[in-house]
């Protein structure tokens, strides 16, 4: 290959050359004895077998290899971008020339100087962008900034919402009702909540800018990162979400039938949730970064192992973090005690009553049934807990408790009609038991029989039932006797039972003013 003094190169040596005749058939050496330089010659050459002008670019690629590497392409084929940095799209120009199978190849020599051509006159702009590429070799800013955007949803969301579920003043005041509120929500608030697709985009910009810098940007490691956390615990929340489906459905089933001895391990409902978890994002990082930059020899995009690694590591335990918080909701399933989202109040715990109007101890079976609806009852799981109730009130029907929870059972589980009827039964056998008056009350509460609803709720109140407290001072805020309500909130204050619910009524009743936000939370 000669230089001349523009710049331009020549091909002076042919090396081993054939004649042609007019019609097309070869002179020369047989096609039994190839002829050639060993480390240039086209697999189909070395063995033998009819050759054309495609070997002839598979020489030609192997020239092209040796001026990037410095070295001839070795058995087992690396990319040139493994050795030296170098643009990526000059790897699928050169694999393709040297082909083992000739059909696979660039069939003439005017596509393969197409495909050069090509690659090479858009060097000055994308893909690899000017202003990255020039320059000393520094880590990726916009990767940098899509981790802080990740870092501030993780610190401001989480308490956020938190503080929100406790005090309510979000909803009721609004993003704007005061100045502060107004700039937190727009400095932090905003950015915050919209993280997740904010840095998922930025992160794989990211990794776009990494991979056209021609080596000068590093980071690529933290810029998958933050393209795949969001998106992966998206995921991750979605076979959560299944499983927790699934979950449900199959201890129902189990709950009808423990009487056969029969129960579903919660352990072995969790295992398979958690183990699908870990192995698609496991499966999802190992691709994505395989696609991004294969592991191995520093690469044209400037990333070494030791650069990813300590962010893929990170990656992966987030993934196995969010895998382990699945499985400790799972096992703390039956003993978190969640509001029954069905109940169309927020009902206040039942006070139980005696064991039986009559003093007599209800049978073991029967005690130990109504101790199970209780504990299924007092966790949220309304719904189960009534066939345990029913099973209790038709082993000693006059126990009173029994009757009073299956009520109790029924009206948090939507079946408020089913719950009156059972909370009168209870007052049959003890007139007097407070979670029965309660439960009345409750139940015309809901029903915005204010009146009916008073006298249930007082008579409840005067057995020192304090959950009734609650439900007067609601009753009270919506009819406007601000005065009585603060009276009833005060009592649950002074109580030590008060939380930030009655706070806000004790705060409302004595401002004299419902706001919109506390009259639908209550």
């Amino acid at each position: 290959l000669l230089l001349d003094k523009d710049g331009r190169v020549k091909i002076a040596d042919f090396g081993i050359a054939k004649m042609l005749h007019a019609n097309g058939s070869d002179v020369g050496l047989a096609e039994s004895q190839p002829a050639g330089t060993p480390q240039y010659m086209a697999p189909e050459q070395k063995t033998h077998r009819a050759t054309d002008h495609r070997a002839d670019i598979y020489s030609l690629g192997v020239v092209l290899y040796e001026l990037l590497t410095g070295e001839l392409p070795a058995d087992k084929l690396q990319p040139p971008s493994r050795k030296v940095q170098i643009d990526v799209r000059l790897d699928e120009i050169v694999l393709r020339a040297l082909e083992v199978k000739p059909e696979l190849r660039y069939q003439t020599a005017a596509e393969f100087r197409t495909q050069v051509e090509t690659m090479t006159s858009s060097a000055s702009g994308p893909p690899v962008d000017p202003i990255e590429a020039t320059g000393p070799s520094r880590f990726s800013r916009t990767a940098i900034w899509a981790a802080a955007w990740i870092a501030l949803s993780i610190f401001v969301v989480p308490p956020f919402i938190w503080h929100a579920s406790r005090t309510h003043e979000f909803t009721e005041a609004g993003p704007f009702g005061s100045f502060l509120s107004a700039l937190v929500s727009f400095a932090f608030l905003l950015p915050a909540f919209t993280a997740p697709l904010g840095a998922t985009l930025l992160g794989w910009i990211a990794v776009r800018q990494i991979r056209r810098s021609a080596g000068r940007l590093h980071g690529l490691g933290l810029a998958v990162f933050d393209g795949l956390l969001f998106p992966l615990l998206a995921l991750d929340a979605v076979i959560f979400a299944a499983f927790a489906a699934v979950i449900y459905f199959l201890r129902r089933h189990s709950d009808a039938g423990m009487a056969q001895g029969f129960e579903i391990p919660l352990f072995a409902l969790c295992l398979p949730a958690v183990a699908l978890m870990v192995w698609v994002d496991f499966l999802i990082v190992r691709r994505v970064w395989r696609a991004v930059n294969p592991p191995g020899e520093p690469s044209s995009v400037g990333v070494t192992r030791a650069d990813y690694n300590p962010w893929l590591r990170l990656l992966r335990n987030v993934a196995i973090f969010t895998a382990i918080m699945a499985f400790g909701m799972c096992s703390l399933y039956r003993s978190l005690e969640v509001p029954d989202s069905r109940s169309s109040v927020t009902t206040p715990i039942a006070e139980k009553s005696p064991a039986s109007a009559a003093g007599e101890p209800a049978p073991t079976s029967a005690a130990q049934a109504a101790q199970e609806g209780w504990r299924l009852w007092q966790s949220g799981r309304s719904a189960e807990a009534i066939p345990h109730f029913e099973k209790a009130v038709s082993l000693a029907p006059a126990d009173a408790s029994a009757w009073n929870g299956l009520g109790w059972a029924q009206f948090n589980s939507g079946k408020a009609a089913e719950a009156e009827a059972t909370f009168q039964k209870t007052l049959t056998l003890d007139p007097n038991a407070a979670g029965a008056l309660n439960g009345m009350g409750q139940i015309l509460l809901a029903r915005r029989d204010y009146a009916n609803a008073e006298t249930w709720l007082v008579k409840a109140a005067a057995q020192k039932a304090s959950a009734a407290w609650s439900g007067l001072a609601r009753l009270y805020l919506l009819q406007g006797k601000y005065a009585d309500a603060e009276k009833w909130a005060q009592m649950i204050e002074d109580s030590g039972q008060g939380d930030a619910i009655t706070r806000k009524m004790l705060e409302a009743a004595k401002a004299q003013q419902l706001s919109e936000g506390l009259r639908a939370s209550i």
